[in-house]
């Protein structure tokens, strides 16, 4: 029985992973692309805020209809705290289209997903995010059905 090997391996299956193969598919259709995410996109995920620039690249990516039919809340700006004690704020009014959103993120992450072009793979083991960066074929973590996959750029 021989593996499947792909052009290119995609090591996680976010918003990262899934723009990269999207990206990659629409400049090289004949590309065979694997992503190999660690989960099926069903535990809950931090949620987070697309500020309003955000639209032109999922524009870009052909997923922006999909976006919208699900219904993410807009949002008008940001406050967070990261890395001290002051609040830092940021309103999107100065910005174009001055509207983000608030994501579910698990929803999104696998909207992404279902649009990436190619296969998807969950492995029994979680993956090390640690890939080899020649172009010879590398071997890459088993799926959950127990086969094993190969890949001559793999990207983590």
């Amino acid at each position: 029985m021989t593996s499947p090997c792909y052009d290119v391996a995609i090591v996680g299956g976010g918003p990262a992973g899934c723009a990269t193969a999207l990206s990659l598919r629409s400049h090289e259709p004949s590309l065979s692309v694997i992503i190999i995410e660690a989960s099926a996109y069903e535990p809950p995920r931090l949620g987070e805020t697309l500020p309003p620039p955000a639209r032109r690249l999922l524009d870009h990516l052909g997923v922006w209809e999909a976006f919208q039919r699900q219904g993410h809340r807009e949002v008008y700006g940001t406050a967070a705290v990261w890395g001290s004690v002051g609040l830092h704020e940021h309103d999107f009014i100065y910005t174009p289209r001055d509207t983000g959103w608030h994501l579910d993120r698990a929803a999104f992450d696998a909207m992404l997903a279902r649009a990436a072009p190619g296969a998807l793979a969950f492995p029994t083991a979680p993956t090390s995010g640690r890939a080899s960066s020649s172009m010879r074929p590398a071997a890459l973590p088993s799926s959950a059905d127990g086969t094993t996959l190969a890949s001559s750029v793999p990207i983590a």
